[in-house]
């Protein structure tokens, strides 16, 4: 599988979290293989343009119903990216890429409540997931999501590749 991006949080935000601070650094932000510019569908039918923006090293996303933002990319395991989005709120979230669809992964139930044990940090649940708690125990519950086993990560959403853009 290739390194996948996880950029798209936004497309389903019940994959991802609401953080204080930068999840994926400026200097870690890459281009993920694999994610093409174009035009995906949420599972609500909204649609999310993508371009990569070489100059600032990010993903422009615009569309969908969620306001224009940003997102970088980093790199966390063979085939999984961690990705944060800035826009209107500040997100981060895993994903995988499948054929040309970003696939969202989340923590099971049971291993999100013991990494939020863990870490010491609140997880609220709603439409978006916020993570409170001092930022340095916050960066910690990303970081080891981030490192899970495929076991532990349930399918969270999907942005399907409707095409390139025109």
């Amino acid at each position: 599988m290739r390194t996948v991006l996880v950029l798209l949080a936004l497309s389903l935000l019940s994959a991802c979290w609401q953080v204080e601070g930068d999840s994926v650094p400026a200097e870690a932000a890459i281009r993920v293989e694999g994610v093409k510019d174009g035009i995906y569908r949420r599972n609500d039918g909204n649609e999310l343009v993508v371009r990569w923006n070489a100059a600032e090293r990010v993903y422009d996303i615009g569309g969908g119903g969620v306001g224009a933002g940003k997102a970088r990319a980093m790199r966390v395991g063979e085939t999984l990216a961690l990705v944060q989005f800035t826009g209107n709120l500040r997100l981060a979230l895993l994903a995988t890429l499948t054929g040309d669809d970003l696939v969202m992964l989340g923590p099971t139930p049971a291993v999100e409540k013991r990494l939020a044990a863990k870490h010491g940090v609140v997880l609220r649940p709603g439409p978006i997931n916020h993570l409170s708690g001092p930022p340095s125990a916050v960066k910690a519950y990303v970081a080891e999501a981030a490192t899970l086993p495929a076991a532990d990560l349930v399918e969270a959403g999907r942005l399907v590749y409707g095409g390139a853009l025109h």
